[in-house]
């Protein structure tokens, strides 16, 4: 979310939405049910939200990255 509260997006499969992209980059989960999004941003506070899928609980890795 920017700082307005707004999504930038969500998904809970790197390849259904931004496969090539996310790949491209080399940084992408090893497993393809994981969660990645690729996204511009200019300077700003920003805040991830990660829920489990279907309600469900567990432990979660946030990465942001600056590619070149």
């Amino acid at each position: 979310m920017n700082s307005d509260g707004v999504s930038l997006g969500l998904n809970d499969n790197w390849q259904d939405d931004q496969k090539t992209a996310i790949a491209a980059t080399q940084l992408g989960p090893a497993r393809a049910k994981e969660a990645a999004l690729l996204r511009t941003l200019r300077a700003g506070a920003y805040t991830a939200v990660v829920r489990g899928a279907n309600g469900g609980s567990g432990i979660a890795v946030v990465e942001a990255n600056n590619l070149p």
